[in-house]
């Protein structure tokens, strides 16, 4: 079951953000606002967790990516976009070859800053590094449409948009070159061996089908766990399947079908009848949701909610 994804990280704490952020992290989709009203929200979350952060002058900066949205310059998509945001350097940074620098959107001052290529260094699980001191200048100002920013570059009009959901079966790869943050954040993820060595001598053929949704903010949270435990299994009684769904679930005939009102969800199957469900939250700890399923444990997910 090799996977694209390696390597492992502690995460960092999210109990610091800001409140628009937490704002758009939900328990489960039958009580989320709308796929389009989700998505500014996280962008204009991430802008506003950007605000609150100053520029250092004597320190390097982590951008981490962000995979949801691609930019668009002159009416025309550029889907090649590698769009990035950093609480610490304090901007949401975006690259592409069809503009003609890397820029940085400045929610502190509404400014669009022209960096050097040459102060930004890759790093092994997809995020950037970026040289505080230097070169930084302010090319233009933008402003807050729809709770994103447009801003004229060189005469060309640029805005963010949302990049159009995952739908359908879909193999880990395809997840992956969809949002880089699947990958990323599955990297970091450190697994649990709670139930670890029960799985891994599981005796009996399992499919395990995943729904999701990548308009869906708990998926774009909960998903890593489930594509590093996939990794980590070295079972090969254990077949994982991904299907992307729309918001809400109740949009999808298959989901009304199989009675799928949250996500993420995962079917377990053997011998073709379904064994058990591992829903929602109760992948904040993937070994012991996939244990419990198996074995028809139900998990009460809002006292995980409480724990967190």
């Amino acid at each position: 079951m090799a996977s694209p994804h390696s390597g492992r990280v502690h995460s960092r704490s999210m109990t610091n953000e800001p409140k628009l952020l937490s704002a758009v992290s939900y328990p489960s989709t039958s009580s989320a606002p709308p796929p389009r009203l989700r998505r500014l929200a996280l962008l204009g979350a991430a802008l506003l967790l950007a605000a609150t952060a100053s520029l250092a002058a004597d320190a390097t900066m982590l951008f981490e990516p962000i995979g949801v949205f691609d930019l668009e310059l002159d009416g025309k998509v550029i889907s090649s976009a590698r769009i990035f945001h950093s609480s610490e350097a304090g901007a949401v940074l975006a690259m592409a070859p069809e503009l003609p620098f890397p820029i940085a959107v400045v929610p502190r001052n509404k400014t669009v800053q022209r960096l050097d290529a040459a102060d930004l260094r890759d790093q092994p699980l997809g995020s950037i590094v970026w040289t505080a001191e230097g070169r930084k200048d302010a090319v233009a100002t933008f402003e807050m449409v729809d709770a994103k920013p447009v801003f004229e570059l060189e005469g060309k009009k640029v805005r963010f948009i949302d990049r159009a959901p995952l739908l359908g079966s879909k193999t880990i790869e395809e997840i992956v070159a969809y949002d880089r943050a699947y990958a990323y954040q599955a990297a970091k993820v450190e697994l649990s061996n709670v139930y670890l060595d029960v799985l891994q001598a599981w005796p009996d053929e399992v499919v395990v089908k995943v729904f999701f949704s990548t308009q869906c903010q708990v998926c774009r949270e909960l998903m890593p766990n489930i594509l590093k435990l996939e990794e980590t299994l070295q079972n090969p009684k254990f077949r994982f399947e991904f299907h992307g769904m729309p918001l809400p679930a109740t949009s999808d005939p298959l989901a009304a079908e199989l009675q799928i009102t949250t996500f993420p969800t995962a079917i377990l199957y053997q011998e073709g009848k379904e064994v058990g469900r591992a829903i929602g939250h109760s992948w904040r700890i993937p070994t012991m949701a996939l244990h419990n399923a198996l074995r028809g444990i139900k998990v009460d997910t809002d006292k995980l909610i409480q724990r967190q």
